[in-house]
């Protein structure tokens, strides 16, 4: 008998899970703090989650263009925490 964890594994399937607000809101605020530092946690807040978008709140344009220049590196990670392709884009 096969299990079917064996099975997804091989035919590369996706798991989905349902997540909430909070949780990605916790990954977005680490990652973020990784990647730019306490600065840029304070100056990138996530304003709320819909239908795999993260909503933001920046505080300048400044920020706004650095958030917007590494998006897919920012979404790939918060993905890696997650274990699945939860997010999909982040609103600026």
């Amino acid at each position: 008998m096969k299990l079917i964890g064996n099975y997804l594994a091989k035919k590369n399937i996706q798991k989905t899970r349902e997540i909430d607000d909070k949780t990605v809101f916790h990954l977005f605020d680490i990652v973020i703090r990784e990647e730019y530092g306490r600065v840029g946690g304070i100056n990138i807040r996530p304003r709320y989650y819909k239908n795999g978008k993260i909503f933001v709140d920046i505080r300048n344009s400044n920020w706004a263009n650095e958030l917007w220049l590494s998006k897919i590196d920012v979404i790939k990670k918060i993905n890696n925490r997650i274990g699945c392709n939860e997010i999909k884009d982040i609103g600026i």
